[in-house]
């Protein structure tokens, strides 16, 4: 029974020993999920400035422990600190020796002499050293890169700290009590605060003030803290923690007469509050560390979050704010293996935390990052239970998560705002801005649209023309304009071979001088039926146009015997034959027997009198026969075989095809030509082209898509499709619209309705769009000019309350007023930009008044199309966020 007795025990305790090294192996892998970067030191550490920029951090020796070598060497090293970068190793920048360990490390924010800063160390053989960071950057040796060592204290210097408001003025602390001021710039010489408290103690911390620059606080480890007034030269406050070691204490980093002390001892490891006003006691006492506290570090952007580390090898964030004890804690990391002697928050992103401990780690932690351990299972009992650790409260949102100001814009000029003057969300409307912006574009389009006639349109494309040219937009736009210009004549065809350079009037006058007949009629355009029927038939061929000479006469015939040889001529031979069936009267045969012999004038002439049939094998056998350039053309012309043209020929002539399309193409063929054009001279990276053949045949869909991709404004590419569209339908044809022109008359009115002109985008909607469109956005247009009565407009708004901006979906809030002297009477905390100085805000014309919305957790009203649906006295409080964001969604 003993044997067994003696058994069990040491099972029992090999079986505890092992749990607790799967424990310490479980939070080590949990602190490396959260931790950013790491590096195996045990050393001090001190964040670069936060005006630098790139984020850096210090580490120098600790003098609190020795490794397995017994090593006594020094070294102050520089890290990169890059979380863009993947891995856990950090760079280093620079790295110099000391000739004694640390204490403590601060770094001196950077400085025309330093760009880098400078780096101050409270070393174990009572030395102060001063190094340059740009120096150590640079890799100068140590005696180049340190800047001085002074040796006054009596023993180790246990805490430095610098001035917030005064950087050169540094504060010192060691044994005995010693507590000295020195000037960086003139580091040989120091200064005592007052007179030393009795009994004498070793100074554990020493803090400035971050309010006042003449305060300074040191604790001591017998309890006492002791606040200095540095123009007084004396000490103004003594408290006592009575029972314990202080080992660090903090100032409040907003109020001036607030600081807390953290106790080192094991028996009693609690984090007191203390307000100076009246120091006999703490007003608080914060704990959750289950042995003694090492270190505090205030977040200088949120004072609701304080950072607390110790001899339990855990880092908590502390809430010294919150309402009830169980809110205290903020949140936690995952304890190390070892004391954590130390935490930082980084100044230049409060969300990383820099912790050394003593089981040689130096990290950094993202405080808002870890994984969620889950809770074990009731039906069995999870021996590492323990291992669960306090996420981030999810309640409490730091600070610099919170929006200074912001505004955000709704429909029809609604414009919400807040600032961090009061809690309170401003909803305003943008007053019409005619004469300026879009709003003065969509009035001229407006007017030529609802005009309708084609000398308006004519006018209206004339003036985009000329102001095109000195626009930004691509130098294609004044020729797009001018061949919608030309859409718009009575015979837009003519006007579109002008524009491709086929003037009619330059031909004929061109064929007057070559061939001499100054008498030639005037060209006369003919429609397309008219010259088919011309190339393909012998239409009007029997009638003799007028100006035409007459038959030669008999006598001339006569002249020379020419008639004689013709009847004498062999009749076996080719002339002899043609001539005995044009005797006989048959002048198909006689035609045929022409066309054999190779007589192909002689032929027309006869098959122009036996008629069509004769005719058209007449003409194809002269084509087969003929290869010039100009029977290729008349071949083509007259097949009307138009795709093998458009797939086939060069694009170089792209012009000259598209003209003799629009000559003699049928209208229903036109559309698919010109696509097919359209698409080979797209192809061929030829886009703008391709755009002309999509105006010459009306594609109003064509021309939105391709002048968006040729780099056309929104407004621009929908005044060139609106009016053309309004050209198409003048032609009674009705245009096809894609859902791409929809969408861009919608951003065009949407636009015009956000500078307050709902009721001219109401217009331009019912100009642009067919009956039926848009419906949706012409009802949300009506909804918006159904706010009631103009309010005066002012230029200046200092909005209030640090909320976020709530969208103003459809109408103004209705609540109590905010005039414009309320307004310029509020300010901003350090300095933020204001409304007026937004770039886009200048290019408003100003801001109605304001209806106040108050920013509480309920919605007080929900507003949907400029009415109030619910109000607080109607509806339970419980539902108005979900009824809220019904409207919105549906809305």
């Amino acid at each position: 029974h003993t044997h067994t007795h003696t058994y069990t025990q040491t099972h029992n305790r090999y079986e505890k020993h092992s749990v607790t090294l799967v424990l310490q192996r479980e939070a080590r892998r949990t602190l490396d999920a959260m931790r950013l970067k790491n590096v195996r030191r045990t050393a001090h550490v001190a964040w670069s400035d936060a005006t630098q920029e790139r984020i850096m951090l210090a580490a120098a020796t600790d003098a609190q422990q020795v490794d397995s070598s017994f090593s006594t060497a020094a070294s102050l090293e520089l890290f990169g600190v890059d979380t863009a970068q993947t891995g856990q190793d950090m760079a280093v920048l620079g790295c110099v020796q000391a000739p004694s360990r640390f204490h403590s490390l601060v770094w001196q924010p950077r400085s025309a002499t330093h760009t880098e800063g400078v780096l101050v160390g409270g070393l174990e053989a009572g030395q102060i050293g001063v190094w340059s960071a740009d120096a150590i950057l640079k890799g100068a040796a140590e005696e180049q890169a340190r800047l001085s060592l002074t040796n006054h204290h009596s023993g180790p210097v246990r805490s430095v700290d610098l001035n917030v408001q005064q950087p050169n003025l540094l504060a010192s602390g060691s044994n005995n009590s010693e507590l000295f001021i020195w000037d960086l710039n003139n580091p040989a010489r120091h200064l005592t605060p007052g007179q030393n408290p009795n009994p004498p103690d070793n100074v554990n911390c020493v803090a400035w003030n971050r309010q006042v620059q003449h305060i300074l606080a040191s604790t001591s480890a017998n309890g006492r803290s002791v606040v200095w007034d540095l123009r007084a030269n004396k000490a103004i406050i003594t408290f006592e923690s009575r029972g314990m070691s202080c080992k660090s204490i903090a100032w409040h980093p907003e109020v001036a007469t607030s600081l807390v002390t953290a106790s080192e001892d094991d028996h009693n490891p609690v984090i007191q509050l203390w307000d100076l006003h009246r120091a006999n006691s703490p007003v608080r006492e914060l704990r959750g560390h289950s042995k003694g506290v090492l270190g505090l570090d205030w977040c200088s952007r949120d004072a609701s979050m304080l950072l607390s580390c110790g001899k339990d090898n855990r880092v908590i964030c502390w809430d010294p704010t919150a309402e009830s004890p169980d809110r205290e804690i903020v949140s936690e990391l995952p304890a190390a293996s070892d004391w954590v002697f130390e935490v930082k928050w980084c100044p230049r992103d409060p969300e990383l935390v820099a912790t050394a401990s003593f089981d040689e780690h130096v990290s950094i932690v993202n405080l808002t990052g870890g994984e969620e351990t889950p809770a074990p299972d009731a039906a069995f009992k999870d021996p590492f239970a323990t291992l669960e650790h306090k996420q981030s409260d999810r309640s409490h949102a730091p600070k610099w998560f919170k929006r200074p100001v912001g505004a955000s814009f709704g429909f029809g000029g609604k414009i919400a705002f807040f600032a961090p003057s009061s809690r309170q969300a401003k909803v305003g409307q943008l007053g019409p801005s005619e004469g300026e912006g879009l709003s003065l574009r969509a009035g001229q389009l407006e007017q030529a649209l609802t005009a309708g006639d084609t000398e308006t349109l004519f006018g209206y494309c004339s003036q985009k023309i000329d102001s095109a040219v000195d626009s930004s937009e691509p130098p294609t736009c004044p020729t797009v304009w001018s061949f919608i210009q030309a859409s718009l004549e009575k015979e837009p065809r003519p006007a579109f071979l002008k524009l491709l350079g086929l003037d009619s009037d330059a031909i004929e006058s061109q064929a007057k001088v070559v061939t001499g007949m100054h008498q030639m009629a005037g060209f006369e355009h003919r429609d397309v039926a008219s010259l088919a029927q011309r190339l393909s038939g012998r239409a009007g061929l029997d009638a003799r146009p007028a100006g035409v000479g007459e038959l030669p006469s008999v006598e001339q015939l006569f002249e020379g015997g020419a008639l004689n040889k013709a009847l004498q001529a062999d009749p076996a031979g080719a002339d002899g034959m043609v001539c005995r069936a044009l005797l006989v009267g048959n002048l198909e045969a006689a035609a045929e027997l022409a066309l054999h012999a190779g007589q192909m004038a002689d032929a027309f002439v006869l098959a122009i009198a036996a008629g069509t049939e004769v005719l058209a094998r007449v003409r194809n056998a002269y084509f087969e026969k003929q290869q010039s350039n100009v029977s290729r053309l008349l071949l083509a012309v007259s097949s009307r075989n138009w795709e093998p043209i458009v797939q086939t020929t060069d694009l170089a002539q792209w012009k000259e095809v598209l003209g003799m399309l629009l000559t003699y193409a049928y209208a229903t063929e036109l559309d698919g030509l010109c696509r097919q054009l359209g698409a080979r001279l797209e192809a061929a990276g030829q886009t703008d082209n391709a755009v002309l053949c999509y105006v010459c045949a009306g594609l109003v869909e064509g021309v939105v898509d391709k002048s968006a991709e040729l780099g056309v404004s929104m407004p621009e590419c929908v005044e060139q499709a609106a009016v053309l569209r309004r050209s198409v339908e003048l032609q009674q044809i009705a245009p096809v619209l894609s859902h791409s022109y929809t969408a861009k008359v919608f951003a065009y009115v949407s636009t015009v309705a956000d500078e307050g002109n709902t009721a001219l985008a109401s217009q331009l909607l019912r100009s642009t769009l067919s009956e039926g469109e848009g419906k949706d956005l012409e009802s949300r247009l009506e909804f918006a000019r159904a706010d009631g009565p103009a309010i005066p407009r002012f230029e200046s708004v200092v909005p209030d309350g640090p909320q976020p901006a709530a969208d103003a979906v459809g109408g103004s809030a209705s609540a109590s007023s905010f005039s414009p002297a309320e307004a310029q009477q509020a300010s901003y905390q350090d300095n933020p930009p204001s409304p007026q100085s937004s770039p886009y805000m200048q290019s408003r014309p100003g801001l109605q008044r304001q209806a106040s919305v108050p920013a509480t957790p309920h919605i007080h009203s929900t507003v949907s199309r400029g009415r109030v649906l619910f109000s607080k006295s109607n509806i339970d409080p419980d539902r108005y966020l979900l009824v809220a964001l019904f409207f919105f969604f549906f809305f």
